[in-house]
């Protein structure tokens, strides 16, 4: 089992690394926090300059690739758990991009590690384990 960082569903919606992405798939539970799934939608919406702009066919292939995986909802002990993360960093002075928190905090609850592009935001957070992307 592992939660795959939005920066991983770009890569594989984009067919980027396909020997990576058959290493990834051979695992039986692949999550995604429905923060990523909020980034990856806003990232095509921007293209299109709003989400009414986006074709139908566009959005098709936005839920067809995401019913591959097991979306996560944010829950209220997700909720929590990103706020500890994003204080506990404040303090420090390592504060990383606001959704990552939340990404981070759904990889502790199923304790299972991030897997990620973005290696030097989520090793600041010790409580959870991270794989660099691509695998």
């Amino acid at each position: 089992m592992k939660v795959l960082d939005t920066s991983v569903l770009i890569d594989i919606d984009q067919n980027a690394y396909p020997t990576s992405i058959d290493n990834l798939n051979q695992d039986t539970r692949l999550l995604i926090s429905s923060i990523s799934v909020f980034e990856f939608w806003w990232g095509i919406c921007d293209h299109y300059k709003g989400s009414n702009l986006v074709p139908e066919e566009k959005e098709l292939d936005f839920y067809e690739f995401f019913s591959a995986y097991e979306v996560v909802p944010v829950t209220l002990e997700v909720s929590k758990l990103a706020a500890f993360f994003s204080v506990q960093l404040k303090l420090e002075g390592k504060q990383i991009d606001l959704h990552d928190y939340y990404i981070a905090a759904t990889a502790k609850i199923f304790n299972t590690p991030v897997v990620t592009k973005n290696i030097n935001h989520f090793k600041r957070i010790n409580q959870i384990t991270t794989i660099e992307w691509p695998i």
